[in-house]
Formats: C-alpha cells, structure tokens, sequence
C-alpha cells in the first residue's frame, strides 16, 4: 500500500466506524492466531536460558572444584617447603650457635682475665669436650651428701661453659657462662641460676657470666642488677 493509499484508508477509518471496528477485530483475531505461537517461543527462550544457566552453574562449580584442588595442592607443597625451610633455619641456627659457644669456650679464659680480672682460668665444661673429672666429682659429691638435688645437677651440666680461675684475692672462683650471639633475658637468667648451684658445691664461690655479640639495654641492665657479668665477642 503505497502512501497515498495509507492516507485514503486512514481517512476512511476516521470516516467509518464500522470499518474501524472490522479492522480493529481482525488484527485482535490475528494477534490472538499468533499469541500460542509467541508463548511457545517465550517458552522455548526461558528453557534454554534455564538451560543455560544450569551449564554455567556446572561448568562454574567444576571450575571452582578444580581451583580449591590445586590451591590445596599448592598450599600441601607450600607447607612443606615451608616446613623444610624452617628445618634447615633451625640446623643452620643450632650449627651457627654451637660453633659460637665453641669459640666463646675457647678464648673463654682471655674473656675473664680481661672482664673479670681473674688468672689461671682452666675451662672445666665446654661444649664438645670431655667434662672435667673435678667437676663431675664435685657435683656427684654434692648430689651424695645433699648440698644439690640430682635436677640441680643436671641444669648445672647444661650449662655451656664452666671455667675455674683465680681471682685478685688468690681464691677459686668458678665461672658459669651462657653464650649466645644475641644474649637475651633466658641467657641472663640461666647463668644467674647456675651459678648460685654451682655456689652450693661445698660452699665454692661462683660467679655468673655472659658470651655474646648483642645484648639489648634492658637486659644488660638485667644482667648488671643480677650480677651477671656481660663478655662481648663478635662473631668474627
């Protein structure tokens, strides 16, 4: 229908009622044709959206599975390499800090002539080394006849250095060291503590000391209100 005609039937239409209601009710009837086939589609489009959205769901929870797989196997490798690493720190930590206690015992007696001014320091427990047989009869003999308790004993043996000197009065004197690169409040305490047992060994008297190459403020204050003396040594 050409425009001129469009124009000619409009007119009609306003000029028609009847025609208009005839017009007006076959597109109704047509349209009404049409509306199942028009559901059907909407039906058809709404099952394959569902359809859709059930695969995206599947494939999105697989997806998701598989990822919580490998981050768990990931996180498995991470721990025990984590593991291994914090292993290896420890042997190398436990390595690192015996050789420092090796080296601390041996320059231990220049250490106390020096810090203590004391002489003739003979190193009687050391890391490494055969315990004296002065010492063990001391401390066996003390553990017999009741001056120490077998425990005490055994946390004096702990001890990393055990040194006898003379000091400026001519008595012996025995020297209970603690050595750690960075000295902190455990190393402090224990000297203090072995040597007040290494005191009661027949009434000897003993004196506290630390080996190290750090020590903070607070606990070099520590030290000096416990008397325990602190002996620096670098690592080097």
């Amino acid at each position: 229908m050409t425009n001129p005609e469009a124009h000619a039937f409009m007119r009609q239409l306003d000029q028609d009622p009847e025609l208009l209601e005839q017009v007006r009710a076959r597109i109704l009837t047509r349209e009404l044709l049409q509306l199942p086939e028009t559901v059907a589609q909407l039906a058809r489009f709404q099952q394959e959206t569902a359809e859709r959205l059930t695969r995206f769901q599947q494939e999105t929870a697989e997806q998701f599975a598989r990822t919580n797989e490998r981050l768990d196997s990931t996180n498995e490798r991470l721990d025990t390499l984590t593991g291994s690493v914090q292993r290896i720190e420890g042997t190398l930590g436990n390595l690192t800090g015996r050789a420092y206690e090796n080296r601390a015992a041996r320059i231990a007696p220049r250490l106390i002539a020096r810090y203590l001014r004391m002489q003739q320091a003979q190193v009687l427990q050391a890391p490494n080394t055969s315990h004296s047989t002065h010492l063990d009869n001391m401390v066996n003999e003390s553990v017999i006849n009741g001056a120490i308790t077998d425990q005490q004993a055994q946390e004096l043996e702990r001890a990393d250095i055990i040194v006898m000197a003379r000091n400026n009065q001519d008595q012996t004197v025995y020297v209970v060291i603690e050595a750690s690169v960075t000295v902190d409040d455990t190393d402090v305490d224990r000297a203090h503590e072995r040597s007040l047992i290494m005191g009661r060994l027949a009434s000897m008297v003993a004196h506290a000391a630390v080996i190290g190459q750090d020590i903070s403020p607070s606990n070099r204050q520590r030290a000096a209100g416990l008397g325990v003396t602190f002996m620096p040594l670098s690592q080097q």
